[in-house]
């Protein structure tokens, strides 16, 4: 029963909120820069800038750059970057002599976190000579047929995916290791579905049984020998109780293993480190 009133009484609360988070956010910005600044330690990302920064102001830097590279080859294109592509173009512009190669898949940009622009593998498409690769040597036909029914089914709005898949984007397999009805490489999908929207996502503890119904299927048909072939990935620990729980009321044996070096990940001792840098941050003896 809301009314336009209360709708605008909650946007300009929102809008107060944003405006002190982005003074905060210049505030750190400034001190962090400030820090880079006098104690002369730049991050990766920043060299980078710098490298572009010179060149747009160095036409002999860059002159000699052109001069120096003729052939260029760049891996992962679909998860180049702003500063990348920058980079690239300033080498390529007005360049009759540089031969650049260029490879990616727009399927497989998964760093837009790190500030990849696929939209740049996108346009590049647009103005060069395209070879396309639909041959994989490495994974079987079971795998490359079940990669294209799924794909062909989710990708299929350019504009909204960025392809359309059943529009040569399919691959074929070219392996001799397999062959073309070889068990050892089936791909099964479990489908979990409810017709209520909100109960859409599936419960871990269904999860659980659709996993063990489907072991007990493959163990009773031979597709596996023993449960001991078998492993289980998941996402996080929080699932291991209850697929310990299914299990044992399926009678299916069962061994967790889990990694307790915590200590040692990346992400602990990137906190870590951000708590001791703001302990010592005003503190010049520690830099």
């Amino acid at each position: 029963d809301l009314e336009k009133e209360d709708i605008e009484s909650v946007l300009n609360s929102l809008k107060e909120d944003a405006k002190k988070l982005l003074l905060i956010l210049k505030a750190y910005e400034k001190m962090l820069n400030d820090f880079k600044t006098t104690y002369n330690k730049y991050e990766f990302r920043d060299i980078a800038n710098f490298l572009n920064q010179i060149l747009k102001e160095n036409e002999e830097a860059l002159k000699r750059a052109k001069e120096k590279y003729k052939y260029v080859f760049v891996d992962e294109y679909q998860d180049t970057s702003l500063v990348q592509s920058e980079f690239l173009e300033m080498l390529i512009k007005d360049n009759d002599e540089i031969k650049v190669l260029y490879v990616g898949d727009i399927k497989q940009s998964i760093y837009k976190f790190r500030d990849a622009k696929p939209e740049t593998f996108i346009e590049k498409l647009k103005t060069v000579k395209k070879i396309p690769l639909f041959i994989n040597y490495r994974s079987s036909p079971n795998v490359i047929n079940f990669v294209n029914q799924i794909f062909t089914r989710i990708l299929d709005d350019e504009e909204l995916y960025d392809i359309d898949y059943s529009d040569n984007h399919q691959m074929e397999s070219g392996t001799t290791k397999y062959k073309i009805d070889d068990g050892d490489a089936d791909v099964f999908l479990l489908e979990y579905l409810e017709d209520d929207e909100a109960k859409r996502k599936i419960d871990i503890v269904e999860e659980a049984f659709l996993v063990g119904n489907k072991i007990i299927d493959l163990i009773n048909n031979n597709k596996v020998k023993e449960y001991k072939d078998i492993a289980i990935l998941t996402r996080n620990t929080t699932s291991f109780k209850t697929f310990k729980d299914v299990f044992q009321y399926l009678k299916i044996p069962l061994e967790i293993h889990v990694d307790f070096s915590l200590k040692e990940t990346y992400l602990l001792k990137l906190i870590a480190n951000i708590l001791m840098l703001s302990l010592n941050i005003f503190n010049k003896e520690n830099f």
